[in-house]
């Protein structure tokens, strides 16, 4: 059990880390876009950072069932 754990947090500080080394392109977008007409928020910036995150995990979980699924 504890190898498997230490496995899911090292995806997720990968993911993490990833998400901020995006974070100067979502910053970049950020300021680019005009406030006045309802450009994006430092809320969308973070949800954003997440979408990452959580694309990373998705994608990690097909790969396993495809991969798994191909061994059978």
């Amino acid at each position: 059990m504890w190898p498997r754990l230490k496995k899911e947090f090292g995806w997720l500080l990968l993911s993490c880390l990833l998400s901020l080394l995006c974070s100067p392109l979502y910053w970049l977008l950020y300021r680019l876009n005009d406030l006045e007409n309802g450009a994006m928020t430092m809320k969308v910036y973070w949800a954003g950072c997440m979408v990452v995150v959580g694309c990373i995990y998705i994608a990690r979980f097909v790969i396993r069932f495809l991969k798994n699924a191909a061994e059978a």
